[in-house]
């Protein structure tokens, strides 16, 4: 089995280091700027690395961010930023924040996934349904293999109940063959 720490959102909460909406607590090396129409991206979440959850050598945490214009027909790709250990606080509160995304806190819960995703449909049937929902760690679906047949998915965030628009299809977080910590919705 294999540990996996599922999301267990605290609406209303944001005092929460793990959280959704509001402002990021630690500057990113530079806010990411939406490819499709040149705008500052807004943030949507943070997830803080520690060594038994979430161990990504020198980052202090992750940011999430999308185009504040995504309910417009802008692209719903959000891009993940790896925040370096030692970053200032955002103590002036900079940056953009996505209006429609519901604030919660992020607390965790530590449950065991089976050590590898089943091969046969009759076995992924059995899963329970729970493995489909937003986590760090754990198994997930061979959804990179045709794309980057070395990459490691570390986390899936699901759209609600935080009202991310991801177009119906969960958030991926993976480490790239090539080491970078990029995004994928499925």
């Amino acid at each position: 089995m294999s540990q996996a720490y599922y999301m267990v959102p605290v609406q209303g909460v944001t005092d929460h280091p793990d959280r959704v909406g509001g402002l990021p607590n630690h500057l990113p090396p530079a806010f990411p700027v939406c490819r499709g129409c040149g705008e500052q991206m807004a943030f949507l979440f943070q997830l803080y690395c520690t060594p038994e959850r979430l161990c990504l050598d020198g980052v202090l945490c992750l940011h999430c961010y999308q185009c504040p214009h995504v309910d417009e027909g802008c692209t719903t790709l959000p891009e993940i930023v790896a925040v370096p250990c030692g970053a200032p606080l955002n103590c002036h509160k900079v940056g953009v924040r996505q209006s429609n995304v519901v604030p919660h806190g992020i607390q965790w819960a530590l449950e065991m996934d089976p050590d590898r995703w089943p091969d046969k449909e009759s076995d992924r049937r059995a899963l329970s349904p729970h493995v489909y929902t937003s986590k760090v760690g754990g198994v997930y679906p061979p959804l990179l293999a045709h794309k980057d047949p070395g990459a490691v998915i570390i986390a899936q965030i699901g759209e609600y109940p935080y009202e991310f628009n991801f177009a119906d299809r969960d958030l991926h977080i993976y480490l790239g063959s090539d080491g970078k910590i990029k995004a994928y919705l499925f």
